[in-house]
């Protein structure tokens, strides 16, 4: 998300190996600069990381899943595939919230965007459940198969050299998202600024994007920016098998088929299903069953009204449906990259934010900041294995196909899909595959 502001008074030929769903967001804010900050490579406060609390997390969870649901559907219209983190996203922009003054028509728009109402303290529940997510990450194995789960959730701020930040703000974000400024020269040298910050994406999506911040979207007004990053690698618990993948048809929305690569896992268990008059689902879990991909296929027809019906209320309903079942599953290779700026979908939702009299005085008073764009780049890529550091020791899974009770799932039109966090609940990828080929 790229958060910028005015200055003060105006101014496939390779197969994918892996699954990495890779969110990045860029704030960038805007003003003239004229005080001072402590040298060095980051300016960071004094406040420890806080406790985790669970008593915000539920409120956390909610209000991250119902501005998934929000954002979808703001920005599903006249797109083909996309795929976006919605924490990622809402961590950056609640780095944002924190820094507009308190009460303000800033703070108002983003407590409503951001459905902060749903918990008592948004900062602490994001701390909390990503201190929580940490803990999924690390080697795994069930009994046929081994592999490393990486998940991260980070975020970096980077700063104009010499801003005086305030002393309440720098505490906040390093007691809640365990974050403080890189001090960069945005002012005399916006380009070295701008591959700073790209080369801290580069590494953190493990040189997946070598330009998070496009060239133009950093210049000498530029005061501050937010970084988020979101970054997935996981094996299935029960890999396709490979042998069986095979052409076949998928029917996209304006009804022309393409040709696609279907790949087959026949499984007695370990996956879940749920059927509704409007949408099938099925629940597809990773190593260690504590994250999953779930992917949601609309009655055929009804695509774009199950897109705009969309809500958290929807997502509860799909995920609270799943019931483990025998499937003979066929799901579509695929692989695309999100860039996409989404000023279109987020401005009318926040416009004090985006106005010259935003308010975002808990940051500084050096600065007459606003948001300028929220620029987002993602990669979703699905295979056989999941992921490229999978080792495989024993057997693949027993075909089931004469097993009586076998549900046969063939995902061969447009769908939603969900990776989640099953123990929190939380959505920490949606997207949506229009053409996989």
């Amino acid at each position: 998300m790229v958060v910028s502001g005015r200055r003060a008074r105006g101014h496939d030929s390779h197969r994918p190996r892996w699954l990495a769903p890779i969110a990045l967001a860029v704030v960038v804010l805007t003003a003239s600069c004229v005080g001072t900050s402590p040298s060095g490579q980051e300016v960071r406060g004094k406040a420890d990381r806080r406790a985790p609390n669970r008593e915000f997390v539920g409120g956390t969870v909610a209000a991250n899943n119902a501005f998934a649901a929000d954002l979808y559907r703001a920005v599903a219209p006249n797109r083909g595939n996309f795929a976006y983190s919605p924490l990622a996203l809402l961590t950056a922009l609640s780095m944002a919230r924190a820094g507009s003054g308190s009460p303000s028509d800033t703070r108002a728009e983003f407590d409503t965007f951001l459905h902060a109402n749903l918990t008592p303290d948004l900062d602490t529940g994001l701390s909390t459940l990503q201190q929580g997510l940490s803990a999924r990450s690390g080697e795994t194995r069930s009994t046929v198969r081994k592999g490393r789960i990486s998940l991260e959730l980070s975020a970096s701020l980077w700063g104009q050299r010499g801003t005086h930040f305030k002393e309440d703000y720098l505490d906040l974000l390093a007691g809640a998202y365990d974050t403080g400024f890189h001090v960069v020269d945005f002012r005399t040298d916006a380009e070295s600024a701008r591959q700073s910050i790209n080369r801290w994406g580069n590494e953190a999506t493990r040189g997946k994007f070598d330009e998070l911040a496009p060239r133009g979207d950093v210049t000498q007004y530029t005061r501050f920016v937010v970084a988020s990053e979101s970054y997935l690698q996981a094996p299935w618990l029960l890999p396709f098998d490979a042998t069986n993948t095979k052409r076949g048809v998928f029917q996209r929305v304006d009804d022309q088929p393409v040709d696609v690569r279907m790949m087959q896992l026949t499984a007695p268990q370990g996956l879940r299903y749920a059927e509704k008059p409007d949408w099938t689902a099925v629940e597809i879990p990773y190593l260690g069953e504590q994250l999953s991909l779930v992917a949601v296929m609309p009655t055929a027809g009804q695509f774009e009204a199950f897109e705009q019906g969309l809500n958290d209320d929807r997502i509860r309903e799909i995920m609270t449906s799943l019931q483990p079942q025998p499937i003979d599953l066929r799901l579509p290779q695929f692989q695309f990259t999100t860039a996409a700026n989404l000023n279109e979908a987020i401005k009318p939702l926040l416009p004090a934010a985006f106005d010259q009299s935003a308010d975002f005085s808990a940051i500084t008073s050096d600065e007459t900041l606003a948001l300028s764009q929220v620029l987002y780049k993602g990669f979703y890529g699905v295979n056989e294995e999941g992921t490229e550091s999978v080792d495989a020791t024993t057997a693949r899974p027993t075909n089931t196909t004469n097993i009586a009770g076998v549900k046969t799932v063939t995902v061969d039109r447009p769908f939603v899909f969900f990776v989640r966090d099953r123990e929190s609940g939380v959505v920490l990828l949606i997207g949506r595959v229009v053409n996989p080929s």
